[in-house]
């Protein structure tokens, strides 16, 4: 799914750069660029995508563009939008000049899977409901957050106390129409895991409802024992029952 390398013309590489976006699988770490249209607002042209996969857009002046957005075609990510953050001006318009890419310009954003997205085997996946009162909470994000072993500090009256931190993975989900969800977590190379007697990784979710404010779940030991919230084996897991908001502690 990455982009085959492309070869400009010269004068299309003089041209200004405002602003690129690389868009990235969580779960691979590798950059998409095919199958998606990308697009901004504000802006008239097009994006070039660059030998880097990167989505390009050339300056207009005096236009900048403060909304992204991700129309995901038939690739196995969900639609997503992004804000832009205040860009610089762009570079004098002198072809003269050599052209070197600003990574302030740079934004990079992590795709969100859908449910046809084919998870990996050393993927590990959390599926759910999550509601409010009888109703589904729609538009959520779900990201799952595991606890890492490396102690952080924190102050306290007269002493230290070392807390395992907890690590959020960029594989979100996203709430559906019925409150469904799909999460995933790919630990980064070299990862320490915090585990228990018996366990291999310590999780919870993490649900972030914009202006509703962002919450997360409990803690779950995996493997899952029979008297745990999630049933499954190896890496896939899925709540027994639907996941209230109210019961969830916020942050």
């Amino acid at each position: 799914m990455t982009q085959p390398l492309a070869i400009f013309p010269p004068e299309l590489q003089r041209r200004r750069i405002l602003f690129a976006a690389a868009l990235i699988d969580p779960i691979t770490g590798a950059t998409v660029s095919e199958g998606l249209r990308v697009s901004v607002d504000e802006l008239t042209r097009a994006p070039i995508v660059n030998r880097r996969g990167y989505f390009v857009w050339q300056a207009e002046e005096p236009l900048r563009p403060t909304k992204l957005t991700i129309a995901p075609g038939l690739t196995p990510y969900e639609p997503d939008i992004h804000d832009i953050p205040m860009l610089p001006a762009p570079p004098p318009d002198d072809p003269s000049l050599p052209v070197v890419f600003d990574k302030d310009r740079l934004q990079r954003i992590f795709l969100r899977p859908a449910a046809a997205y084919s998870f990996p085997d050393n993927a590990l996946v959390l599926r759910g409901t999550l509601c409010e009162g009888a109703a589904p909470v729609t538009g959520a994000r779900v990201a799952i957050e595991w606890k890492s072993e490396s102690p952080k500090l924190i102050v306290m009256p007269r002493k230290l106390i070392a807390l395992p931190p907890w690590m959020t993975s960029p594989a979100e989900g996203l709430t559906g129409s019925a409150g469904g969800f799909v999460a995933a977590l790919v630990l980064p190379k070299g990862a320490h895991p915090l585990t228990t007697g018996g366990k291999n990784i310590t999780v919870r979710l993490r649900i972030d409802r914009g202006r509703e404010g962002v919450r997360v779940g409990g803690e779950i030991d995996l493997p899952a024992a029979s008297e745990d919230p999630v049933a499954g084996y190896g890496n896939n897991w899925s709540f027994k029952n639907p996941i209230a908001w109210s019961d969830l502690t916020p942050v």
